[in-house]
């Protein structure tokens, strides 16, 4: 029963604060949108925190293009 009156509380919380929390991505300007699928998007900047440092051109492709596909 308390886990039942803690789950409402929460769910009340969370529906008033939702015109007010944004959870939604946001572009820097400064960044470049490669792939959008309607409002979800991936950008540069995304991808280089995704890919190692040290892994080449051909291999970085493949895992871009793997994680688009995802």
């Amino acid at each position: 029963m308390k886990n039942a009156v803690l789950g409402l509380v929460l769910m009340g919380v969370l529906t008033a604060c939702k015109n007010k929390l944004d959870f939604s991505k946001q572009k820097a300007d400064d960044e470049n949108i490669v792939v959008q699928y309607k409002n979800h998007f991936l950008t540069d900047r995304d991808i280089r925190l995704m890919l190692p440092v040290d892994i080449g051109s051909e291999d970085s492709a493949k895992l871009v293009k793997a994680y688009i596909e995802e």
